[in-house]
């Protein structure tokens, strides 16, 4: 047991000595640059002088060898105190060593790093990988006192370490997102109003054990004060975990009925005939909140601009289930299902599509008052789009619903010119000519991704945008302003794309080639890599469509509802 713990905790000075290699010390030093003393500050209990500390470790290097981290502040220097010295003094009595060192260092846990240097844009080594022997293997129902509520058991190589709620993973995950801001979190499982049935909560615990296993392995988080308390590794070994009070506020809910007056019974582990019965009365539960609370109402936005209440059955089906009643509903010709998808709103009106077998309830963000779902057209050539949805009223008016929307939130720009004429015929109903002017803009059935980083880029992030003729890449800042490089994709010169979310983030990478260059990978970290993989994927497919449709004696693919068109509209 002594051993997990003190492969966590260090937090006393330490000595560690190393020789130089054919790349150096391998690590840099950061810290005060002019002048000597300076403020003192709190580490770990103790008061310093202000510190220079190691910014950054070269992988493999002799540094990180030795057992050096990024973040250590340096208290002395082959012997000699540095406490309160200049980033020169302590690098000159490095130089001043020759080719070995000793150096007396502490370890600070991140919460600290801002506090102790507030002008710093703080480097985590986020690529410092320390893998861990951590899962969820399964969940608790816990009868205490009349309450009602749901333990994720947390083993640590092969031992329970604690019990914990639901709510103490959220307050966990939110601590961590303020301390390690740049930091792409792994899929974390929303808040659901309603009590959940089994497939529900087995869905969240494997949700939250990827969770753990991809961010606890990060050595910075692994080692910071909020996951150790989380793991209890303060008292790992003791016979009892820790599951702690119950707090109704945060909690799923009580149960149906009321408590009585006998003396409580002791926690117990539901039997799995009570799990049946609890998951029966969660679906009857969930039904009569969504009816009688208006705040709990999850809306789908419709094409044609009209809002529906989604009901309790609709949230326990499938995307792809709801999807096709909803257009039954409207009437729509079956062929031409496959056009439209369910989607899910995110921040700025920015929309990705879900998987036709992903389940409503598995994304229902219950805080998020602009949350909802919408159908909208899963369709990128404009062309197609106006022979195949522009036929009949019905269509032409989902493909306008949506079409004003997008210019209203600005997913869409138009021009000062268009924009009175789009408004003059939404207010007349003239669907025909709204569409074929808002079809003008360069956004108009194109998706232009929120930014994100990039392999190719080491500062700032890429805005992708990808259309039917375009995949484009804008360079931009980290906050999202945009810069002047952008790189145009031919989408010939694409030779392979692939998702994976089996890393710290998710990540689309494709492979191109131009000319008789070699063939290049790009990697794009996106929290939407899936949808950027699927939007990828259906433009390539549109385009192989549009070449069976043109060569009238190759057979068409499965799934092709393109049709032919006159010489003058092909693109």
């Amino acid at each position: 047991m002594s051993q997990i713990r003190n492969r966590f905790r260090s937090r006393g000075p330490r000595e560690v000595s190393f020789s130089k290699t054919d790349t150096g010390f391998g690590f840099n030093v950061k810290g005060q640059v002019k002048v000597e003393g300076g403020d003192t500050g709190i580490i770990n209990g103790v008061l310093y002088a202000p510190l220079q500390y190691v910014s950054a470790i070269l992988e493999g290097g002799a540094a990180e060898q030795a057992g050096l981290r990024s973040g250590d502040r340096i208290l002395r220097v082959n012997e000699v105190d540095v406490e309160g010295s200049t980033h020169k003094r302590v690098v000159d009595l490095i130089k001043a060593g020759g080719d070995h060192l000793t150096m007396t260092v502490i370890s600070v846990p991140a919460r600290d790093f801002q506090r102790l240097d507030p002008d710093d844009d703080y480097f985590y080594d986020y690529t410092d990988i320390k893998r861990l022997d951590i899962g969820i293997p399964n969940y608790e129902h816990i009868d205490e006192e009349g309450n009602r509520y749901v333990v994720y058991m947390v083993v640590l190589d092969g031992r329970m370490v604690a019990k914990r709620r639901y709510s103490e993973f959220l307050s966990l995950h939110e601590e961590m997102q303020k301390i390690f801001k740049d930091f792409e979190f792994p899929k974390f499982p929303g808040k659901w109003p309603f009590q959940m049935s089994e497939p529900q909560l087995e869905k969240r615990r494997y949700i939250l054990e990827n969770y753990l296993q991809k961010t606890f392995r990060v050595r910075v988080i692994q080692e910071s004060d909020q996951v150790l308390d989380f793991l209890n590794l303060d008292t790992y070994g003791k016979d009892d975990v820790d599951t702690h009070a119950y707090n109704p506020d945060i909690e799923i809910g009580k149960p149906d009925t009321k408590p009585t007056s006998e003396k409580p019974q002791q926690q117990q582990v539901m039997t799995s005939q009570s799990k049946r019965a609890n998951d029966e009365r969660s679906v009857q539960e969930m039904k009569s909140r969504v009816g009688d609370d208006s705040s709990l109402a999850v809306r789908l936005l419709l094409p044609n601009r009209k809002k529906v209440e989604l009901s309790s059955d609709d949230l326990n089906q499938s995307a792809g289930r709801v999807c096709e009643k909803y257009l039954n509903e409207h009437k729509l010709d079956e062929s031409l299902h496959p056009l439209f998808a369910l989607f899910r709103s995110n921040e700025d009106h920015f929309y990705s599509k879900m998987d036709e077998k992903e389940n409503l309830s598995s994304c229902y963000v219950e805080d998020d008052q602009d949350f909802h779902f919408a159908i909208r057209k899963w369709i990128f050539n404009s062309k197609q789009e106006e022979l195949l949805l522009g036929r009949s009223d019905l269509t032409k008016q989902l493909l306008t619903g949506q079409a004003y929307e997008d210019v209203k939130n600005g997913t869409i720009q138009v021009t000062s010119r268009q924009g009175p004429q789009l408004k003059l015929f939404a207010s007349q109903d003239k669907h025909s000519d709204y569409l074929e002017c808002v079809r003008k803009s360069p956004d108009y059935s194109s998706v232009t991704f929120p930014h994100c980083s990039c392999d190719s880029r080491k500062q700032g992030h890429v805005i992708v945008k990808i259309s039917f003729d375009h995949f484009k890449l804008f360079a931009c800042t980290q906050e999202g302003q945009m810069e002047s490089q952008v790189i145009d994709f031919a989408w010939p010169e694409m030779k392979e794309w692939d998702y994976d979310d089996d890393v710290t983030a998710s990540v689309f990478r494709f492979q191109y080639q131009r000319g008789e260059k070699k063939a290049r990978w790009v990697k794009i970290y996106s929290p939407y890599a899936r949808y950027m993989k699927e939007c990828f994927a259906r433009v390539l497919e549109e385009r192989q469509w549009i070449e069976e449709v043109k060569d009238e004696s190759e057979q068409k693919s499965q799934g092709n509802i393109f049709l032919e068109m006159e010489d003058d509209e092909e693109e």
